[in-house]
């Protein structure tokens, strides 16, 4: 070693280094570029950690600059100013009928209607729906995946889990009738009992019964009482799961079902539960190992909670508290407001500037343009028989530069609407075909011109 800025050599050549005699150096004082050892590979593997660290120095220090210079230098100011001032406000918009939103497969709309709370449908137990989505939305439609996560977040709210279900290898209609069946049952539990203990499921759970969901082979035949409105196999496919933690859920599951059904009977025998209107309860009921009957029990309570095996439930209109005439499915989905407000998009226009060449409104509210009357629209207006209507879209509302002035007068004047003259668009027209060499002309004959001799 050399000490820096000298030719002073701070260690004799032939010294042996150690941790104490390292430890006692100052490397600040040290020319680390001066190194040398005996060992070639030592000295070689030394060599290159110092040239390392020296670049991660210099980037830092390059760095370091960059950010010091833009604090310091002067701001970039046109002439004649002298400071520039910039204030952000930040302005709360709540939704407003025309505000644009979408779901994450997709089924993207806007909002028709915003009204109370107390008039949205409400479901059996009194809770109203926070959104209401068009069922046009689903069929003729590839997004499918949206009634799947409509009844998967379902089961997620009630049962406490969070679900990520990857694109290709998401959770199958099996995994989501099985949890929608527990999720539901709960639910149902909570409105008819409230008073029942709910058992405590947490996502280990979960994820132990979902596993052993994918290990049932298809070739099981479900039970008969497997209800047809249900999703994937019945319950009943899984009362011998050979999963301890899964095992246990299940049967947790039955116990509840059965406590349920006698806290809202008030029943304490299988007889009187069957007699009292609760006849799968009651097969289930007092029995250790339950071989079958489990899917008709759940769906039994979720029947008496109003609630559908296959996600749906009958609502309340929350105006007439009357219910519908369908079932309508409810569930928990994620909704994300898009950046296209109706406040920023809403434009009139009567009269404003016009296009030089073809003397047609402009487009686009930056430019206060006007709105596009296209060939579908003009097939509305032929199809009501709105003829004058029409006809003014098409000639003075648009390129008819002397109808315009002329229909201005007459409004003024009180006088009739004169006839509209030759829309500005045709002797475009007429132009391009001349400029192919095309000689086009209009008049009353043939003889006559429409541009003179």
């Amino acid at each position: 070693f050399l000490k820096r800025g000298t030719i002073e050599a701070l260690l004799k050549e032939g010294k042996k280094l150690s941790k104490m005699a390292l430890s006692d150096l100052d490397f600040g004082e040290l020319d680390l570029s001066t190194i040398k050892v005996k060992n070639a590979a030592a000295s070689e593997k030394a060599r290159n950690i110092i040239d390392e660290a020296r670049r991660r120095v210099e980037r830092i220090r390059e760095r370091t600059e960059e950010a010091i210079d833009r604090v310091f230098q002067a701001d970039e100011l046109s002439p004649g100013v002298v400071q520039l001032v910039k204030v952000y406000l930040a302005e709360k918009r709540k939704i407003s009928v025309g505000d644009k939103m979408a779901g994450r497969h997709g089924n993207k709309g806007i909002i028709a209607r915003v009204v109370p709370e107390e008039d949205l449908p409400m479901m059996p137990n009194g809770v109203p729906v926070d959104i209401v989505l068009n069922p046009l939305g689903v069929p003729s439609r590839m997004n499918v995946g949206q009634v799947l996560e409509t009844h998967l977040g379902w089961a997620a709210a009630q049962l406490g889990f969070r679900a990520q279900t990857p694109v290709f290898h998401g959770a199958t209609e099996h995994e989501i009738g099985a949890l929608l069946k527990l999720g539901g049952a709960l639910w149902a539990g909570r409105f008819l009992a409230p008073a029942v203990d709910v058992p405590d499921f947490d996502s280990t759970d979960v994820q132990s019964l979902v596993t052993s969901i994918g290990k049932v082979g298809d070739s099981f035949q479900p039970s008969k009482n497997g209800h047809p409105e249900g999703l994937g196999r019945s319950l009943d496919a899984y009362l011998g799961l050979r999963d301890k933690t899964a095992s246990a859920l299940i049967k947790a599951l039955s116990a509840y079902v059965v406590s349920v059904a006698r806290a809202v009977s008030s029943a304490t025998t299988a007889p009187k539960l069957k007699e009292a209107g609760w006849p799968a309860a009651s097969d289930i009921s007092g029995k250790g190992a339950i071989k079958r009957g489990l899917d008709a029990a759940v769906v039994e309570l979720m029947l008496k909670a109003g609630l559908k095996p296959g996600g749906k439930m009958r609502l309340r209109d929350g105006r007439t508290g009357q219910p519908f005439e369908a079932d309508v499915t409810v569930g928990v989905i994620y909704m994300m407001k898009l950046s296209h407000l109706v406040d920023d998009k809403i434009h009139a226009r009567s009269i404003g500037p016009y296009s030089l060449v073809t003397q047609q409104p402009l487009a686009g509210k930056a430019q206060f343009g006007g709105q596009r009357f296209g060939e579908m629209e003009v097939w509305a207006l032929e199809a009501y028989g709105a003829a004058y209507t029409l006809q003014e879209m098409l000639t003075v509302k648009s390129d008819d530069v002397s109808g315009r002035s002329r229909t201005y007068e007459a409004i003024v004047k009180g006088e009739n609407m004169p006839k509209p003259g030759v829309p500005e668009s045709f002797n475009v027209l007429v132009k391009e075909l001349q400029a192919l060499g095309l000689s086009v002309t209009l008049g009353s004959n043939e003889s006559d011109s429409i541009f003179g001799d």
